[in-house]
C-alpha cells in the first residue's frame, strides 16, 4: 500500500533543524535539455550557499535500465519517424492518455513500433540473465507490450492493462518515495513533467509527506496539461504565455513565477561577436550559421550537406552533441572543406559558438532556444518532432524571430538574411530582448527565498522582478 511509512522513515522537520539545507532535483536523461536546466539550477544554488547538499534523481533510474533503455530507443524511433502522430498524441492529458491505453484504441505505427519493443537489444534474454536486471519491471513490461498488441481485445485484456497501468504507477512511485526519504529535501525542483506528476501523486497521502515545498521548473516554451497538478506548490516558467496556460488549467497565479529557462553561467558573461569569432579562429567578416541538433545531435547530416553545397561563402559550425554516428558522417564532410565547416561534439562553450554565429540552425528543443535568445540569436528549425517542440516553434513564428522552415527552403532563407543586414540585426535585436540570460540565479534566488522565509507553502508570490536585461548587446 502507498499509504504505508517505509521502516526507516523520520521526520523531516527534526532532521531540518541538525544539518545544512537539502534540496533535492528531479529530472530526465531522454535528450539533455532537462538535465542540463538542473545542472545550471545546481550551479546557481551553490553560488549562493556552497555548503547547501544538492541530490539529485533521473526520473529513468527508477526502472531497470534494459527497460528504461528500450522505451527510450522507442521513443525516439516513434517520434523521429512518425512526428505527426507523436504531435497528436502529445496533446492528450492523463485521463485521455489511460483511456486510449486501455480500450487499445492505437494508431497502427505505434502498434508496430511496441511490437518491434519485443527484439531491441536492450531487452533480449541476456537482461533476464543478468545480475542487474530488475525482473518486476522486464515481467511487467512484457505483460503490458503483449497486451496492446493482442490480435483480439476482449473485456479481461483492458481489465488487465489497466492493472498493469496502476501497478507500474505505484511501482514507480514507491522507489520515488524511498529516494525522496532517504535524501530528506526542504526543497524539491522537477525540471520533467513526468517526476513531477509522480511526486504530486504522492503528496496525496498525507501520511507520506514531510512539509517539503515542490517546485516545476518548465523548459518548453508552453505548459502541457500533466504539469498542472494539485500538490505541486510553485511553477517557474519561461513566459507570461505559459504563465497563463497553467492559470487556465488551474493554477493560482500566486504559485506561478516567470524565471526564464535556467541556462549555464556561461550565459550570463557572454562575448561579444568579434571576441567569440577570434575565440575560435574563425573570420570576423564571414556570415557565419551554427546548426545544433540538441543533445542527441539530431537531423544534421542533411542539413550541414544543403549549407555546404549552396553556400560556399558561409562558415558553418556544427554542434553534433552526444550523437557518435553524425560526428562519424560530418567529420568526413569537415575534413573536404575544413576552412568552411568546423565540428564540435559535446561542448561546454555553447554560449560562444551561439555569439559567433550570426543564425542558428537547430531542431527547436526548449533549453536550444533558449540559449539563442538569450545570446541574441534567431532560429531556424529545418525539422520538428513535435509535440513540446511544436510549442517552441509557434513561440519563434509569433513573435518573428524563425520558425519551422522545410529543408528545401532553408538556403534561401538564409540568403535573405544575409542580404538584408539591416533586417539580421533587427531580428538579432528582438531576440536578445526576448532572451532571458539571470534564469538560473532567479530560480536560486525564489528556492533560498522559499528556503528561508517563513510565509513558504502559503502561495505567496516572492519573486517579483521580471527584469532579464545583460550586459551585453545583442552584437
Amino acid at each position: 500500500m502507498l499509504c504505508s511509512r517505509p521502516s526507516h522513515f523520520y521526520p523531516l522537520s527534526v532532521v531540518r533543524g541538525r544539518r545544512p539545507r537539502r534540496i533535492l532535483i528531479l529530472t530526465s536523461s531522454l535528450g539533455s535539455g532537462h538535465n542540463r536546466a538542473g545542472e545550471a539550477i545546481k550551479q546557481a544554488l551553490l553560488e549562493r550557499a556552497p555548503a547547501t547538499m544538492i541530490g539529485e534523481v533521473d526520473f529513468w533510474s527508477l526502472m531497470d535500465q534494459g527497460v528504461a533503455t528500450a522505451v527510450k530507443e522507442a521513443y525516439l524511433e516513434f517520434v523521429t519517424r512518425h512526428p505527426d502522430i507523436y504531435d497528436n498524441l502529445y496533446q492528450y492529458d492523463w485521463h485521455s492518455w489511460r483511456r486510449f491505453v486501455v480500450t487499445g484504441c492505437i494508431p497502427e505505427p505505434v502498434k508496430e513500433l511496441v511490437k518491434g519493443l519485443r527484439i531491441l537489444p536492450s531487452m533480449g534474454e541476456a537482461r533476464w540473465l543478468s545480475g542487474e536486471s530488475n525482473l518486476l519491471d522486464c515481467a511487467l513490461f512484457t505483460f503490458f507490450i503483449s497486451s496492446l498488441t493482442a490480435p483480439l481485445q476482449p473485456p479481461a485484456v483492458k481489465l488487465i492493462r489497466r492493472g498493469l497501468l496502476k501497478w507500474v504507477s505505484s511501482v514507480l512511485a514507491r522507489r520515488l518515495w524511498s529516494k525522496v526519504v532517504r535524501f530528506s529535501p526542504d526543497v524539491i525542483i522537477a525540471t520533467h513533467l513526468h517526476p513531477a506528476a509522480l511526486l504530486s501523486g504522492l503528496r496525496r497521502w498525507p501520511s507520506m509527506w514531510g512539509p517539503s515545498a515542490v517546485m516545476a521548473v518548465l523548459t518548453d516554451y508552453d505548459a502541457h496539461h500533466l504539469w498542472a497538478q494539485t500538490y505541486t506548490d510553485y511553477y517557474c516558467v519561461p513566459t507570461d504565455d505559459a504563465a497563463r496556460d497553467l492559470e487556465i488549467r488551474g493554477v493560482s497565479s500566486n504559485c506561478i513565477h516567470i524565471t526564464g529557462i535556467p541556462l549555464m553561467p556561461g550565459f550570463r558573461r557572454l562575448p561579444s561577436r568579434t571576441q567569440a569569432r577570434e575565440e575560435l579562429g574563425l573570420n570576423p567578416a564571414r556570415p557565419t550559421v551554427l546548426v545544433a541538433g540538441g543533445g542527441l545531435g539530431l537531423g544534421l547530416h542533411k542539413a550541414v550537406e544543403g549549407l555546404v553545397r549552396e553556400g560556399p561563402e558561409w562558415q558553418i559550425l556544427v554542434a553534433a552533441g552526444h550523437n557518435s554516428e553524425a560526428l562519424e558522417l560530418l567529420s568526413r564532410l569537415a575534413s573536404e572543406v575544413p576552412t568552411q565547416v568546423r565540428l564540435f561534439g559535446w561542448t561546454e562553450r555553447m554560449e560562444t559558438l551561439l555569439r559567433a554565429a550570426d543564425v542558428v540552425v537547430a531542431k527547436p528543443g526548449g533549453l536550444t532556444l533558449a540559449e539563442a535568445l538569450a545570446c541574441g540569436r534567431p532560429l531556424l528549425a529545418p525539422f520538428s518532432l513535435g509535440g513540446q517542440e511544436g510549442f517552441n516553434v509557434r513561440f519563434l513564428e509569433g513573435h518573428g524571430l524563425g520558425g519551422l522552415v522545410p529543408q528545401g527552403q532553408l538556403v534561401n532563407c538564409l540568403q535573405l538574411l544575409f542580404t538584408d543586414p539591416g533586417k539580421l540585426a533587427c531580428l538579432q535585436d528582438r531576440a536578445w530582448n526576448l532572451g532571458r540570460r539571470d534564469s538560473a540565479e532567479r530560480v536560486a534566488d525564489l528556492v533560498h527565498e522559499l528556503m528561508n522565509s517563513e510565509t513558504r507553502g502559503r502561495g505567496e508570490n516572492l519573486f517579483h522582478s521580471r527584469s532579464h536585461q545583460g550586459r551585453f548587446p545583442p552584437v
